[in-house]
C-alpha cells in the first residue's frame, strides 16, 4: 500500500479515539494494513499516557529532612 494512504488510515485511527482497545478496533476496519498499523497504534497509545512521576530518592528525603531540622 502507498505510504501516504497508510499514513491517512493511521491518522484517521488516531483521530478517532484515545483508548488503545478502540484504536485496535479501528485498525480492524482496515484489514489490509492492520498488521502494519497495529504496532504504530500501540506506540501512539503509550506516548499518549501521562508520564509516571519518578520516585523521590530516599536519600534526597533524608537530606531534605536534615536541612529542615537544621534551618
Amino acid at each position: 500500500m502507498d505510504e501516504s494512504a497508510l499514513a491517512l488510515i493511521l491518522k484517521n485511527c488516531l483521530d478517532g479515539d484515545d483508548e488503545y482497545a478502540a484504536l485496535r478496533a479501528l485498525a480492524n476496519l482496515h484489514p489490509s494494513v492492520r498488521d502494519e498499523i497495529a504496532p504504530l497504534l500501540e506506540v501512539a497509545d503509550q506516548l499518549r499516557q501521562p508520564p509516571a512521576d519518578p520516585p523521590v530518592p530516599e536519600q534526597f528525603l533524608r537530606n531534605l529532612g536534615e536541612r529542615l531540622r537544621n534551618a
